[in-house]
């Protein structure tokens, strides 16, 4: 049996980051370690070593799981050259800046960040505190809290156009009794639109085990949802394990798709991606 992923513990390190934000990709992308070992013609142990945060990985492995996950390569480089320079011994010293990714520097102002839709940056998952957050979010949140009348008054005729067309009826979930975790029959009153951030897309299925495949997602691609449920059957669903049931046709409510392979008020192709999943979006009842 293969040797489970464990826990990261971010300590505030350079290489402990660095592990955070690959598994993070690794997670984006919907890729488990074989499907990662597949792509990157490392093996699993090689890539989970890499992914521990005990030590800086290789460039050559660093970059492997980049290029797999569809990230930037020339972003990772940079990250991975600076951990590199700070932690070599014989690198001149005088570092005094902490190190962080290109996509969170701790010297950019709130207007050089591109603030998160208000809707997910105000809301936290349950148990989770603004404060508790990175710096770099926090201060997502509040230039977001900050933003003037009119941008206010846009962002809510936007969130009036995304839910105010006609949902479709909710349809029943297949064969209920083979999948206990699958929700009872209610009607669909709202919707959510979600866009697809996974570079091969998103599968979809009838089934929360993975079976009975329907119409995939494509990469960049905005969808409806009605309501999500929690199945961590397919281990891709981790770390929230969290499904969504897609409303849009040809899907219908006939079909899940994994939701931390949405963008869930994340923006495209700007990382660092940190939702898994739209807390905003009801369980299914």
């Amino acid at each position: 049996m293969p040797r489970p992923e464990s826990p990261l513990r971010r300590d505030g390190s350079s290489v402990r980051e660095l592990a955070h934000w690959l598994r993070d990709l690794r997670n984006r992308a919907g890729l488990t370690y074989d499907q990662l070992a597949t792509k990157t013609n490392f093996s699993r142990a090689t890539l989970q070593e890499a992914l521990s945060g005990k030590r800086l990985p290789t460039w050559q492995v660093t970059r492997a799981i980049v290029r797999a996950c569809g990230a930037d390569e020339e972003l990772w480089h940079s990250y991975w050259a600076q951990i590199k320079r700070a932690i070599d011994p014989d690198a001149p010293s005088g570092q005094t800046k902490p190190i962080t990714p290109p996509w969170a520097d701790a010297d950019a102002s709130p207007q050089q960040e591109q603030a998160l839709p208000p809707a997910h940056d105000i809301t936290a998952p349950e148990g989770e505190h603004r404060h508790d957050r990175p710096k770099w979010l926090r201060r997502r949140w509040l230039w977001a809290s900050a933003g003037g009348a009119a941008a206010l008054a846009v962002a809510i005729l936007v969130a009036v156009l995304l839910t105010s067309s006609p949902s479709p009826p909710a349809a029943n979930f297949p064969n209920p009794n083979r999948h206990p975790t699958a929700p009872s029959n209610g009607s669909v009153t709202r919707t959510y639109t979600e866009q697809e951030f996974n570079p091969g897309g998103a599968s979809t299925f009838a089934h929360l085990d993975g079976s009975g495949a329907g119409t995939p997602v494509a990469y960049g691609q905005y969808v409806r949802v009605s309501c999500k449920v929690y199945s961590t059957i397919v281990t891709s669903t981790k770390p929230d394990g969290y499904w969504y049931r897609l409303a849009s046709l040809p899907w219908d409510n006939h079909y899940y798709a994994v939701a931390n392979t949405f963008g869930n008020g994340d923006k495209l192709n700007h990382p660092p991606y940190t939702h898994n999943t739209d807390w905003r979006v009801p369980n299914c009842k």
